[in-house]
């Protein structure tokens, strides 16, 4: 099954819901930059990233750079509107909490099955 990694302060259980129906295993949620990183430096695999940029809007960055170098699909997700830099403008962006089934369905491709209904 592939996984999901979630980083976010805020979770909310729809996500996590979201995730399993479009068939992933979830790796957190994680609310800091630095346990995701802890988690990625132990050898967690991940196929996939839901990211909020508003924890630490710097540091976010330097995840987001790592996730597009390993060619790691990422959904960026905010409660906020936030203008990203131009390198991040092709990375879908949704906000949360209403949109969470929306940047969820972006990974569905990524799965082994097709997404119900």
């Amino acid at each position: 099954m592939p996984k999901l990694l979630i980083l976010d302060d805020e979770y909310f259980d729809d996500c996590k819901a979201e995730a399993h129906t479009a068939g992933f295993e979830v790796a957190g949620p994680f609310p800091s930059l630095q346990q995701v990183n802890k988690r990625i430096a132990s050898g967690l695999p991940v196929d996939a990233a839901l990211i909020d940029i508003n924890l630490d809007e710097q540091l976010m960055h330097s995840l987001l750079d790592e996730l597009v170098r390993r060619g790691i699909p990422t959904v960026v997700y905010t409660s906020d509107h936030v203008a990203l830099p131009d390198r991040f403008q092709a990375l879908p962006h949704y906000l949360k909490p209403k949109e969470c089934a929306r940047g969820s369905r972006i990974f569905w491709p990524t799965c082994d099955r097709p997404p119900p209904g």
